[in-house]
């Protein structure tokens, strides 16, 4: 079995300073990367090193640590292996950083569910759009300080009127 090493040093060799720390993840290499080089080290990743297949795009709020931790895990159908790439955004800044969609025309959806239930800004994406929730929803309810004081209850026929109210007892 190939060391995750294998994986990590060209990407090392390739992007130096650009890769902030590397480590192991249940047996699959992770490298953390500078946000606004996702592209050029997911596109590498990609033509280089034959990370072919874009698993999923994912992310996760740690709002002690203030960041979101954007996720994206690759695989190599001709050598079998993982590659997960992670870089950290400013929760309370800009979350912004380059759509893959270019890469992978598949991350379209996964990119768009990040910015629907986080606030994630996919620059360069073809259509950033709420995927699941309405146009009009405020907020992104997977952020761990989403204000849930006010609750989504319904529109019209033609997705306009949208309607919140305040829970209580009896209410529902």
């Amino acid at each position: 079995m190939p060391a995750y090493t294998d994986d990590v040093d060209p990407l090392k060799e390739a992007f130096g300073n650009d890769i902030v720390s590397d480590g192991d993840l249940s047996g699959k290499p992770v490298v953390y990367i500078h946000p606004d080089r996702a592209l050029d080290v997911l596109s590498h990743a990609k033509k280089t090193l034959g990370f072919e297949h874009l698993s999923f795009v994912s992310c996760c709020d740690y709002p002690k640590e203030g960041i979101l931790e954007m996720h994206w895990q690759l695989y190599s159908y001709s050598t079998g292996r993982h590659l997960v790439v992670k870089a950290h955004l400013d929760r309370d800044g800009a979350k912004r950083v380059a759509s893959v969609t270019p890469l992978w025309t598949g991350a379209n959806w996964h990119e768009r569910e990040a910015w629907d239930l986080f606030g994630v800004r996919f620059d360069g994406h073809p259509d950033l759009k709420r995927i699941f929730l309405p146009d009009g929803w405020r907020g992104h309810p997977l952020l761990k300080d989403y204000d849930e004081t006010e609750q989504f209850i319904g529109m019209d026929e033609r997705g306009e009127d949208v309607v919140y109210d305040t829970p209580g007892p009896g209410r529902w």
